[in-house]
């Protein structure tokens, strides 16, 4: 799923949880204890913006940054679940920003790190709503949730383990496109700095107008690793098409050969 798509697909979920949760905390039989209405307008505030920020998020990001856009979204779900909509509309969203968060910013900061960092705001968050039993058995729940889906994701991601020559030994691989590999990471734009070391090679290969089969060929792999790298490289740089990634990585001095000092 490209970008754009995943944040109309998530804007759009919002505004409905944002219509539904509403609609059902005014609709509350008279015996259930009613949330003030004060409450229930900054919860349906909350969620329109929450549900504008992802359904405008390419925008959002290029203009602010995706750092800047990821700490707006947080404080948004974090507030949602402290004033008292954790369950289940916080875990939902909670979840959701967590998936989005991984696949933005996984290759600059770590899905790990973003997963737990993620299940420990979550986790301030319902003792602050609720109380520490509470708070640690959802905190635990995400975690599990969290779990399962880095190994799903390693197993769809594992690499194909290249045949071994007779001697035992791996056949050589081709070298490298040298132009970023040439460069330390923290001199790299902030654009290109979530893309691995093989992502900046595909990039500076189809910078240079290599076509797929080139690609794969100039770097040893299968063509079809190529399109799984690109398809990657469009998530981490917001773009949905080779021509916007070219663009990105011209703007970016991809093509100038750069070297260290």
């Amino acid at each position: 799923m490209h970008v754009r798509s995943l944040d109309r697909a998530l804007g759009a979920g919002v505004a409905a949880v944002a219509v539904f949760h509403t609609v059902s905390m005014l609709a509350l039989p008279a015996r259930v204890r009613h949330p003030a209405a004060a409450v229930v307008a900054l919860w349906a505030a909350l969620l329109v913006g929450h549900a504008a920020l992802y359904w405008f998020g390419a925008g959002v990001r290029a203009r602010v940054g995706l750092a800047a856009y990821l700490a707006a979204q947080t404080a948004i779900v974090f507030v949602v679940g402290i004033t008292g909509a954790l369950f289940p509309v916080g875990v939902a969203l909670w979840a959701a920003l967590t998936a989005q968060a991984v696949m933005l910013a996984g290759g600059a900061l770590g899905t790990v790190a973003i997963t737990l960092g993620a299940i420990t705001l979550f986790a301030l968050d319902a003792m602050l709503a609720q109380d520490l039993y509470r708070g640690a058995t959802w905190g635990l729940l995400l975690a599990l949730a969290g779990v399962v889906g880095h190994a799903a994701a390693a197993l769809r991601s594992a690499p194909r383990v290249p045949p071994e020559t007779p001697s035992g030994t791996a056949p050589p691989s081709t070298p490298a496109t040298p132009s970023t590999m040439a460069v330390p990471r923290r001199e790299l734009p902030r654009e290109l700095r979530g893309l691995t070391a093989r992502e900046l090679e595909v990039l500076h290969a189809l910078s240079r107008g290599a076509r797929n089969g080139e690609i794969a060929r100039d770097l040893g792999i299968a063509e079809r690793t190529v399109k799984a790298h690109l398809a990657s490289v469009y998530t981490k740089l917001g773009v949905e098409s080779r021509a916007a990634a070219i663009a990105v990585a011209l703007r970016a001095g991809v093509g100038n050969e750069w070297r260290e000092p």
